[in-house]
């Protein structure tokens, strides 16, 4: 009966020595498999850490964008409506220079930011010619309906950079919200 007994410990054990060893081989290949998903996991965050990092410099661009846009249309809609106002003023008037001169200083940085931007082709001709003309005055004898078929002259030019700073406005808001959707579903 000891003989027995013993032989069927011995069995047993031989069992669970074979149980060991397969769950011992489970635990060696779960291991690997961990340290590949951990390599993995790395690559992906090192994937994902370096798309964000894009993401912020692309929306630090667009934010820059976005901001010298909205200034330069304000500036330029402040710029034409004070000058639409002050055309009567202008007609017949000695004042018509001075109301131009007024703001030529907010054209031209609005002309200037344009041409920063690369919206507008001309904006530094644009702004020589303002100042030209500027330069003249009624002091030099140019007669003021000069200053007024002038200042039309900028007003429309004025009007057509804004349109333009308008629409890339909202083309680069597009393209923004297109970028952060697309980006936001990967």
């Amino acid at each position: 009966n000891k003989q027995y007994a013993i032989e069927k410990f011995i069995e047993q054990e031989n069992v669970l020595e074979g149980k060991i060893a397969k769950k011992s081989a489970t635990q060696a290949k779960l291991d690997s498999e961990i340290s590949d998903h951990n390599i993995e996991k790395a690559s992906l965050e090192g994937i994902a850490e370096t798309k964000q990092e894009t993401r912020d410099t692309e929306y630090a661009a667009y934010h820059t964008h976005d901001e010298l846009l909205t200034k330069a249309i304000g500036a330029l809609g402040n710029a034409i409506e004070s000058l639409q106002a002050s055309k009567k003023d202008m007609k017949d008037s000695k004042d018509g220079y001075t109301l131009l001169s007024k703001h030529a200083e907010l054209i031209k940085s609005s002309l200037l930011v344009a041409d920063s931007l690369k919206l507008s082709t001309g904006g530094v001709q644009l702004v020589k010619t303002l100042e030209s003309l500027l330069q003249g005055g009624p002091e030099a004898g140019a007669n003021n309906h000069a200053y007024s078929y002038h200042s039309n002259e900028i007003v429309a030019t004025l009007e057509a950079l804004l349109k333009n700073f308008k629409e890339q406005k909202v083309s680069a808001d597009n393209s923004e919200r297109q970028t952060r959707d697309r980006k936001s579903v990967v």
